[in-house]
């Protein structure tokens, strides 16, 4: 139920002069005295208007439909957006990220990725209100003038099964303070946002990485298949990605593929790769790729380029 929207159009500021005297009145003889041809042909003619930035938009909205209303609940978590771990280097990790019981891998593993190599995109997606609620800023479409804002209002309350256990992507970090533990709420109060915006958790489930990391980042991605391209210019690509901190996902064939190529599916079992899954890009290590499962467990192991373009359909990098 959408409780209230807030449409902000950027304002236009008028200009002064000429082409404001074209367009409110009547150009009279004097105003043409003493001027060149080519300066008269330019104060007769009618000004365009600019284009206009598509309206930012704000959405509040009750908590979206999950996949089973029957079985899931709400639950309120006491916690914080962002918390430092023990042993982290920073707050905003990639190994805050563990899918949970939804088809939603795309979504997951764009936030590790992006964990990963700008962990400032993470923070400034999500305002803390100070309330128990926190807007999140997604950058809907993008165009000469930049992308469009959408800004969903969620609260701290998550799916669960009734045992303060969240069903869909799981908590980051904790801490105590006093009797009190707390809860790292990203990338929940994330995928609860964009469930928001797409209607409900359901409807979240399946999607291309390439696509919602545009929606993080605000820019566009670059998306190949890595068959299509020689060894060393995938490890080009990547090494490149990875040294101007780009974030990077791929994703690999569907469980179809692998289950009608023998060969194909022993080497994805060898290599702990999984069907019809989102991966985030860490590094080129040693002309090995490494990728990170985004369940946060059972992460493939160093893939050779060869390796990488037979188990991996699609890699994406965003401009970021």
């Amino acid at each position: 139920m959408v409780i209230g929207r807030q449409k902000i159009p950027e304002k236009q500021a008028g200009k002064k002069g000429v082409a404001q005297s074209v367009s409110t009145g009547v150009m009279k003889k004097s105003d043409l005295a003493g001027k060149s041809f080519a300066l008269q042909r330019k104060m007769l003619s009618p000004k365009k208007k600019p284009a206009k930035r598509p309206e930012d938009e704000m959405v509040r909205e009750d908590n979206p439909p999950t996949t089973d209303d029957s079985q899931y609940k709400y639950e309120e978590f006491k916690g914080e957006a962002f918390i430092k771990g023990e042993g982290d280097a920073l707050d905003i990790q990639p190994d805050d990220v563990k899918q949970g019981y939804l088809g939603d891998c795309y979504l997951v593993a764009v936030l590790g990725a992006v964990a990963h190599t700008d962990p400032d995109l993470i923070r400034n997606m999500i305002k803390d209100n100070g309330n128990g609620t926190y807007d999140v800023t997604f950058r809907m479409d993008i165009a000469w003038y930049g992308a469009e804002k959408k800004t969903v209002t969620v609260d701290s309350k998550f799916p669960t099964r009734g045992d303060q256990r969240p069903v869909y992507s799981k908590v980051g970090d904790t801490k105590t303070e006093g009797a009190e533990t707390k809860s790292e709420l990203w990338v929940m109060i994330i995928e609860k946002a964009w469930a928001i915006v797409k209607g409900s958790y359901k409807n979240i489930e399946g999607g291309n990485p390439g696509t919602f990391m545009e929606k993080v980042t605000g820019k566009k991605s670059d998306i190949f298949s890595p068959s299509s391209v020689a060894d060393s210019d995938l490890i080009a690509r990547l090494s490149t990605a990875q040294k101007n901190g780009n974030p990077v996902s791929c994703h690999t064939p569907p469980d179809t593929t692998f289950k009608e190529n023998e060969a194909l599916k022993k080497l994805a079992d060898e290599m702990s790769v999984y069907a019809n899954h989102a991966y985030s890009f860490m590094k080129v290590d040693g002309g090995k790729i490494i990728l990170r499962n985004p369940w946060g467990t059972m992460d493939p192991k160093p893939l050779d380029p060869a390796d990488f373009k037979k188990l991996c359909s699609q890699v994406q990098i965003n401009k970021a």
